[in-house]
């Protein structure tokens, strides 16, 4: 006699999942989404790509004009960049000014300890003191030292 096992054998333990009958809710949602959005994809380029008698031939006579066709993509494109510098410009409106006392230290700043043993060893990371990155940054004539002094 042959030994049948429970189809949910598998389906043990802790992470064990039930499983209903079809697809859930999202799985719907999403299918349609999809559908919809292919639909829409095919009767936007079947309005921008045939001509005008093609379409009253059909018996379509009330569709929008043409000029939408290459005016809504450009709009929609120039909209993406405007967002990106619209991004770009909050956050740098949000960054202190570089003369402000708030880039200068604040509590969490790790002061350096001048530990250094050797030039073989990596030293601590610390951070850099402002007089010391302006020295290497604005020295006179654009000559720095080339290291960092801290």
């Amino acid at each position: 006699m042959i030994r049948e096992e429970s189809s949910d054998a598998f389906v043990q333990g802790p992470h064990a999942q039930t499983f209903q009958d079809g697809p859930g809710e999202a799985e719907a949602y999403g299918f349609v989404g999809w559908v919809t959005s292919a639909v829409a994809c095919a009767v936007f380029f079947v309005w921008a790509y045939l001509p005008d008698q093609v379409l009253e031939s059909v018996g379509i006579t009330y569709y929008p004009s043409k000029y939408w066709a290459l005016a809504v993509p450009a709009y929609v494109c120039v909209f993406v960049v405007f967002l990106y510098m619209a991004y770009e410009s909050l956050n740098q409106m949000a960054v202190p000014s570089r003369d402000s006392l708030n880039t200068f230290t604040d509590r969490h700043a790790l002061p350096s300890l001048h530990r250094h043993t050797s030039k073989d060893v990596i030293p601590e990371v610390h951070d850099i003191p402002i007089a010391a990155v302006n020295k290497l940054l604005f020295s006179s004539h654009g000559q720095s030292s080339g290291k960092f002094v801290g």
